[in-house]
Order: C-alpha cells, then sequence, then structure tokens
C-alpha cells in the first residue's frame, strides 16, 4: 500500500471552487495512473452555519495548485480563517457582530448587485473574490465576476476592517 496525504479544504474543490451546501456528495478515491478506485461507503453532506463566508480565487496562481484562503464567520461570531499553513479560528466581540449584522440586515443587495462587472479581475491576474451572506431570510452571494462591489458602502468597509483583523 501507498500512504499519502491530500489536503482538501472542505467546501471547495480542487480548483478552491465553493461547492454548494446542504447538497448530498460522495467521494472517490484513485491510485494516480490507475482505475483502482475506492468510494465513500455513505453519503455526505456538507453544512455552513456561516453568517459571511468568503471565498478567493485567480491570481498569479495556475489551476489546480491555488488554494487561496476561505474566511468564514458563523452566526455566532465564530471565524475562521483557513489557508495552506492550517486553520485559524477566533471570535468576533458581541459589538463587531452585533454591527455585522445589523449591516447585512440594512444592506440593500438589488441596489448592490445594480452594476454587472464587465470582466473576472483573474483575466488580468487578479483575484476573484466571492461572499456569501446569510442571516433570516437574507441569502445573498456576490462576486466580483458578476458585480462591481461597491467597496466604499458600508457593509464591505466593515468587513474590510474584520478581514484585516481576523488576517493579523
Amino acid at each position: 500500500p501507498i500512504n499519502s496525504d491530500y489536503n482538501w479544504i472542505v467546501g471547495t474543490d480542487m480548483y478552491n471552487n465553493p461547492i454548494r451546501t446542504g447538497d448530498t456528495y460522495e467521494v472517490q478515491v484513485c491510485l494516480a495512473g490507475t482505475s483502482n478506485c475506492d468510494e465513500s461507503n455513505q453519503p455526505f453532506s456538507i453544512v455552513n452555519n456561516s453568517l459571511v463566508y468568503i471565498t478567493y480565487s485567480g491570481g498569479f496562481c495556475p489551476a489546480p495548485g491555488c488554494q487561496h484562503p476561505i474566511i468564514s464567520i458563523d452566526q455566532n461570531g465564530n471565524w475562521s480563517y483557513i489557508t495552506t499553513s492550517g486553520p485559524r479560528v477566533g471570535q468576533l466581540s458581541s459589538s463587531e457582530l452585533r454591527e455585522l449584522k445589523d449591516e447585512i440586515t440594512a444592506a440593500d443587495f438589488s441596489s448592490i448587485k445594480s452594476d454587472r462587472s464587465q470582466y473576472c479581475p483573474s483575466m488580468a491576474d487578479g483575484v476573484d473574490v466571492t461572499y456569501t451572506f446569510k442571516l433570516n431570510s437574507i441569502n445573498e452571494m456576490l462576486s466580483n465576476c458578476t458585480y462591481d462591489i461597491p467597496f466604499n458602502h458600508s457593509l464591505f468597509v466593515l468587513l474590510s476592517e474584520i478581514i484585516s483583523d481576523i488576517k493579523n
């Protein structure tokens, strides 16, 4: 038998694209270059309790070798910052969490989504960013490939500050 590890950041495929939560999946593992495979015995689902989920892709990184960070903040303010060097975890203060929830609730996502993007930043070696917001009846996904995200909007200003704190 050959023993080896594969580093899989849960919730993404091998190209670091987000995998939809709630769907049912199975895993198949094959010995490289052969049809010698084994499959999962039971299907599984990926659950997401995230308030905010942020993924990055593209940049000066040829696929499939890219493994950009993932930032997740759950409904209770617990955050995880997942990078190739491993995950870091922490918690927002109660005031930060309250402010973030207030900003998400107050955001006019129809207006935010009114300006369509003409291209993906990764087309010019930039980084594509996808934001997912889930709070009560709000379930919004915004990508800078699809929309010109207004980074001067108070929600994104606050998120920028929180992300900066999480990364440092």
